[in-house]
């Protein structure tokens, strides 16, 4: 009996402090599984932007946002520039351009210059295609 009187006088474990410790591993480990994620695409956005010009014949070389979801591409080809359109309901071709348009390296994700110049030619294949 003096057994009995023993083990009844010592405390239960809490279940609330084994919970606490298990969640807070759960939630560190899930911390660092979205920081690896994280770390993981911002490494792959940014060999691709450094690998998309290096010996590419694929270059987009002006975009405007014509809506929230459409946008219009000017996209250079080799020798060739083409204007496409990119919306939810697909990518079209809208025009290859007979002059290509003057873009300087330096300015080709969105210079003012470049913006005129390629906002003139759009205006100018719009009127052309309403007469």
């Amino acid at each position: 009996m003096s057994e009995a009187s023993t083990m009844s006088s010592t405390p239960p474990i809490s279940l609330t402090q084994d919970w606490t410790g298990h969640t807070l591993d759960m939630m560190g480990a899930l911390l660092l599984v979205i920081a690896a994620v994280f770390l993981v695409s911002m490494a792959l956005r940014h060999l691709q932007t450094r690998s998309s010009g290096i010996g590419g014949h694929l270059k987009i070389l002006q975009a405007m946002s014509v809506g929230t979801k459409d946008r219009v591409l000017l996209v250079q080809v080799g020798v060739d520039q083409i204007l496409m359109s990119v919306s939810a309901a697909g990518i079209r071709h809208l025009h290859t351009l007979s002059e290509p348009v003057e873009v300087p390296d330096d300015q080709n994700t969105g210079g003012e210059a470049v913006t005129r110049s390629f906002a003139n030619t759009i205006k100018s294949i719009a009127g052309k295609q309403s007469l």
